[in-house]
């Protein structure tokens, strides 16, 4: 059995072997304070094909780089509360629209920072931290495709 143990304010990590056996000693150390967010864009996805002139939701995670507390069973990470100020996004490099309630999340129409036409276009979120504004992390690029509807349909856009 394998724990890892984060105070708030420091640091202390410790392997423990099945019946308590310390492996190693124990290292201590302050925990860096003040890390950027992380951010992740969860839609649209990478590769995401939509109707031209129909609506697109963008949404996104984002968690504060400080408030990773502890690591738990099978090394999943266990976060305090919220330290986002905001999430902005972005299409084609132009800011799209900015939420600071998660679940970070907006559906748009028709727009001109959606081409009318069809077109390739890229996305990603910026998040910004609470305490340090200036703290901002980009989530990785995605690139959807924007299709024109089919034809012979009537002028109010195919919505799938």
């Amino acid at each position: 059995m394998r724990r890892s143990l984060v105070l708030i304010g420091a640091l202390t990590l410790a392997s423990v072997a099945g019946a308590g056996t310390a492996m190693g000693d124990p290292v201590a150390g302050p925990i860096a304070k003040n890390l950027p967010p992380r951010v992740a864009l969860i839609s649209p996805t990478d590769g995401f094909i939509g109707v031209s002139g129909c609506p697109i939701t963008f949404s996104a995670s984002a968690v504060d780089g400080d408030n990773e507390i502890m690591r738990g069973p099978d090394d999943i990470p266990i976060f305090a509360p919220d330290g986002i100020d905001r999430v902005e996004f972005y299409v084609n490099d132009r800011l799209l629209a900015t939420d600071n309630i998660a679940p970070y999340e907006i559906t748009v129409d028709r727009g001109p920072f959606i081409p009318q036409s069809s077109g390739k276009n890229t996305a990603f979120a910026r998040a910004y931290d609470t305490d340090k504004p200036q703290l901002n992390a980009d989530s990785e690029i995605v690139s959807f495709l924007l299709v024109d509807p089919p034809p012979g349909l009537p002028d109010e856009p195919f919505c799938p």
